[in-house]
């Protein structure tokens, strides 16, 4: 059976809920990612004249970063896992899948990738069970 880990998470928060036996332990790890919204650069005083524009690039690359530090620190949490089943109603989980691939050897012996809709806390731990309950009947 192995330790069994599920990772919920969206683009702000991720609930990492592990299976050990009939223990359930849960932990939250915030992403702690800026909500950018650049304003629009400059215009110029005559009318249809050039407008100096604000360079979103800058802005992306923190982005990515954040995000990149948000999936590694996920990562560092449930790397004593066996099997991890990540879930959630974003893009997020696609990203955190991309960077357990990212690594040489992956230390799980399965990853499974699921959407799914916003959830109380109940319900994820319930999903989880009914996930890795699934799986060992087959």
């Amino acid at each position: 059976m192995g330790n069994q880990t599920g990772v919920w998470l969206d683009s702000r928060i991720a609930q990492v809920i592990t299976l050990n036996g009939e223990q359930v332990t849960t932990q939250e790890i915030l992403s702690g990612r800026e909500d950018f919204h650049p304003k629009g650069g400059a215009g110029s005083k005559t009318p249809w004249g050039p407008q100096d524009s604000l360079d979103e690039q800058k802005y992306m690359e923190r982005e990515k970063h954040q995000l990149q530090n948000y999936f590694q620190n996920i990562i560092e949490c449930v790397k004593e896992a066996d099997n991890l089943y990540i879930f959630g109603p974003a893009e997020a989980k696609i990203g955190l899948e991309k960077a357990i691939e990212s690594y040489k050897h992956s230390p799980f012996k399965s990853l499974t990738v699921e959407t799914s809709d916003q959830m109380t806390l109940n319900q994820k731990i319930a999903k989880v069970k009914a996930f890795f309950s699934q799986t060992e009947k087959h």
